[in-house]
């Protein structure tokens, strides 16, 4: 619903429309808020915010599909899966599971998840959260 009022709405709405695409991994959608925040500090921090999430999930993709090496790259920490999925992959803190496709498997204090790519949606990188050998949560990040 949100996204119909994008260009309509004020700082605060798209602040909030921009942190429901985050949750629901909707992180394309970042890309027409993040520029349009700028008028006070709290909206700034969610324009950083949104630009992070944009630029993991664009080198995650590049890392996935075409292999290149981005163990250099730091960024700042977010609570968010793709952050966590971005800083265990620059620690090297993975096994590979698979090259083609890629997957990789990450073990955490939190728990196992596994990254690799959509075979059915270009661009869209799936993440699986695992309690032992069970599913408990798949994150379409687009």
């Amino acid at each position: 619903e949100g996204l119909k009022i994008i260009n309509k709405s004020n700082e605060a709405m798209l602040s909030l429309i921009g942190v429901a695409c985050a949750k629901s991994d909707y992180i394309d959608t970042l890309a027409k808020i993040a520029p349009k925040l700028s008028s006070d500090k709290s909206f700034r921090e969610n324009r950083s915010y949104f630009f992070t999430l944009l630029l993991q999930k664009s080198l995650i993709l590049q890392f996935l599909k075409d292999d290149i090496s981005i163990e250099h790259l730091k960024f700042p920490k977010t609570e968010h899966i793709l952050s966590l999925a971005f800083e265990n992959i620059t620690d090297k803190n993975y096994k590979l599971i698979s090259k083609n496709p890629k997957i990789l498997r990450i073990k955490t204090k939190e728990g196992t998840f596994e990254i690799t790519l959509s075979k059915k949606e270009k661009n869209v990188i799936l993440i699986k959260e695992y309690m032992g050998d069970i599913v408990i949560k798949t994150h379409r990040i687009r």
